[in-house]
């Protein structure tokens, strides 16, 4: 267990669905932070990075999507398994260039941040800037890059790279719809569980809840629509 009173929040800003032990808001849905582990990321952002940052044999990290784009650039854009399977009503001009811009912004932000990480580090960068070259010089240094202050940002930067790069794969599934529930950060229902993950995402706000907190935040949220018409009821007769 962690003693919160020497802890430090997660520099993502990720919470739980716990409450700090001064909290009084009778409608908050949780404040207690996920606690830092490594360096300055809880353990699920630090497994987040690391995914970010593995080879391209991975499909969820920076090289693996980028391999996959970059494989497919100039062709007529394929599924995995070969078929001709392009996304439906896109023509393929622009298609191309939905692919290209996505390739060229996930290569540049990777290898800005290792540009800068060696800036810092006074270290010679990667010796080319093929992404997988890259994800391979700054994987040995995940555990400092964990203390880093700007690793955070690095976090949410590659993340939104590889968001809009499999926004651009044709063989993306699309993500499920949260339908009418509402973000327990920011009450928006912009919840959706994107294709190939467990975690839902809130696309106002940024939340990440986890599959086990998710299935709470339902129970919570079926809880209160039950208790609803009593208290009303209640309220009415006092």
């Amino acid at each position: 267990m962690i003693d919160t009173h020497d802890a430090t929040p997660c520099a993502s800003g990720c919470i739980t669905y716990r409450h700090l032990a001064d909290c009084t808001d009778d409608h908050c849905s949780g404040c207690e932070p996920r606690w830092a582990t490594d360096g300055l990321l809880c353990g699920r952002c630090h497994n987040r990075l690391a995914t970010l940052l593995s080879g391209p044999n991975d499909p969820e990290s920076i090289a693996g999507v980028c391999a996959w784009l970059a494989d497919n650039l100039g062709q007529h854009l394929r599924s995995p398994s070969g078929k001709g399977e392009a996304r439906p009503g896109g023509d393929s001009d622009g298609q191309f260039a939905r692919v290209f811009n996505a390739l060229s912004a996930a290569q540049i932000v990777l290898a800005s941040w290792a540009r800068d990480w060696a800036d810092h580090s006074n270290l010679t960068g990667p010796s080319d800037t093929n992404p997988a070259t890259v994800a391979a010089w700054l994987r040995p240094w995940l555990p400092t890059l964990c203390r880093w202050e700007p690793v955070a940002v690095m976090l949410d930067e590659l993340a939104d790279a590889r968001r809009d790069a499999h926004t651009a794969c044709p063989w993306r599934s699309q993500p499920r719809v949260c339908a009418g529930v509402a973000c327990p950060h920011c009450h928006d229902t912009a919840l959706v569980i994107p294709a190939g993950e467990t975690d839902t995402h809130c696309r106002n706000c940024g939340l990440i809840v986890p599959e086990r907190d998710y299935a709470r935040w339902i129970a919570v949220l079926g809880a209160e629509a039950e208790l609803g018409p009593e208290l009303t009821r209640k309220e009415q007769s006092a």
